[in-house]
């Protein structure tokens, strides 16, 4: 059985336990790690489950094959490199720290050294899966329009407008917590400083729209996701954390489906 811990105790982190309470998801959940210690402890008792809470990185990697990454782009920055050190695989939800080229290739190269994977769930967008095959020919363009309410964005309430537009690599800087998913398609398809990004503030929405158009030597595609932002959390989709979910499932299964 598939032995995880995980790192953030937010709406992915919480959820994931959950499936895992739930038998959504066989495997074992060994430690959680978060800041916020008391928030654990009361979710732990809410869900009656046995899980070690870590105090540090050392005690989160003691005894699991993979360690699930849900609480931010500092904490991919802290802890990714002892993580792969030390063994254990590593999924990635806030993938916007990996648009640092130099960062990247230092977590690859102990990838390798280690013989350990880095996992990046789809998260809020579908289509990843072709991105990747239509990148073994030649891909022309791929641009992505992403539209939030302000809230989400952190602005204030405004008329609708567009409030970025050009490289994703540049656009994830200015907005870190809200486009994770522009750096997954980036990285599938043609680097982020190739891919389009355009970031809309609509005070007239409550969902996460994105909107993905690849042309490629073969043809084109589109993609639109409209999805119902989480209870918990309006810059997260829902369905980043059910990605997750799916992504451990093909891990630990015998019988994969898709590219």
């Amino acid at each position: 059985m598939l032995k995880i811990s995980i790192i953030g105790c937010g709406n992915i982190g919480s959820f994931l336990l959950k499936s895992v309470k739930n038998k959504i998801l066989e495997c074992e959940v060994v430690s959680v790690l978060d800041k916020d210690v008391e928030r654990v402890e009361k979710l732990r008792r809410e869900l009656n489950m046995k899980f070690n809470i870590a105090r540090n990185i050392n005690e989160l990697i003691k005894n699991s094959n993979l360690v699930v990454e849900a609480a931010s782009q500092d904490a991919v920055r802290e802890y990714s490199a002892e993580i792969l050190e030390s063994g254990c695989s590593l999924m990635i939800m806030s993938v916007g720290a990996l648009v640092d080229n130099e960062f990247f290739n230092r977590l690859r190269d102990i990838c390798i050294r280690r013989n350990v994977k880095i996992y990046i769930p789809s998260g809020a967008v579908a289509g990843i899966d072709g991105l990747k095959a239509a990148r073994l020919s030649r891909i022309n363009s791929v641009s992505m329009t992403t539209r939030k309410n302000p809230r989400a964005l952190n602005l204030p309430d405004s008329s609708k407008k567009i409030v970025y537009e050009g490289s994703a690599g540049e656009g994830i800087k200015k907005f870190p917590e809200n486009v994770n998913v522009a750096a997954t398609v980036s990285m599938a398809g043609i680097g982020i400083e190739n891919t389009k990004l355009r970031i809309i503030s609509d005070p007239e929405i409550n969902d996460n729209v994105h909107e993905i158009h690849v042309y490629w030597d073969f043809g084109e595609f589109k993609i639109k996701m409209k999805n119902l932002p989480s209870k918990e959390n309006p810059k997260t989709s829902f369905i980043a954390a059910l990605s997750a979910i799916a992504m451990l499932k093909r891990i630990s299964e015998p019988v994969e489906i898709g590219t």
